[in-house]
C-alpha cells in the first residue's frame, strides 16, 4: 500500500516521513514538493492515501485533490495545514478529505492515527468490493428488519419500537 506525501516545505514533508516505520504497518512512502509532481507520481504508481498540504504555491491541495479525482483516482486523503481556516478545511472535507492535521500541534501519534483510520477504511471498502462484507451487511439487515408494510407505514422492529418509545 503506497502513501504520498505532498508538502513544499521539505521539513514538514521530512517530519512525516520520518516519525513513524511506515513500513511496520505495511505502507511503503514517497513524499514530493508540488501538486504537479504528486500527479506525475500517481499517473506511475497506484496511492491508497493521499496526504496533502492544503496551501502551496502554483497549484494547492484542494486543486491537487480535484485534479486527482478528475482522473478518476480516488486515494484515501489527509489534508495538512499550518493554517487553522475553517473554510479550508470544510472545502477539503467536502472534495472527500476524510482527516485533517494542524501541522503546528500534531504529533507523530496523530499522524499514525489519521493514517491508520483512513487504512482500515481502505481495507474495509476492498473487503466490501470482495464480496465478504456484503454477506455480514445481509444477515445484519435479516437479524434487524420485519420486511413488509400495513397501508403503507414500514413496520420497525420491536427493539426499535421500545427503545424509540421510551
Amino acid at each position: 500500500m503506497w502513501m504520498l506525501i505532498v508538502d513544499d516545505e521539505a521539513f514538514a514533508r521530512e517530519a512525516v516521513i520520518e516519525s513513524v516505520d511506515w513500513g511496520q504497518y505495511g505502507l511503503e512512502v514517497k513524499g514530493v514538493s508540488s501538486a504537479a509532481e504528486a500527479l506525475a507520481f500517481m499517473c506511475v504508481q497506484k496511492v491508497d492515501i493521499l496526504m496533502t498540504d492544503i496551501k502551496m504555491p502554483q497549484k494547492d491541495g484542494l486543486e491537487l485533490i480535484e485534479e486527482v479525482h478528475g482522473k478518476g483516482l480516488w486515494p484515501g486523503i489527509i489534508v495538512l495545514s499550518s493554517f487553522n481556516e475553517f473554510d479550508l478545511v470544510r472545502n477539503a472535507m467536502r472534495l472527500g478529505a476524510e482527516d485533517y492535521l494542524f501541522k503546528p500541534s500534531m504529533m507523530p501519534r496523530d499522524i499514525l492515527d489519521a493514517v491508520l483510520k483512513v487504512k482500515d477504511r481502505r481495507s474495509r471498502k476492498h473487503e466490501y468490493a470482495s464480496g465478504r462484507g456484503v454477506q455480514e451487511v445481509q444477515k445484519s439487515r435479516r437479524r434487524w428488519s420485519i420486511s413488509g408494510s400495513i397501508w403503507g407505514i414500514k413496520i420497525f422492529p420491536f427493539r426499535w419500537f421500545r427503545i424509540m418509545s421510551a
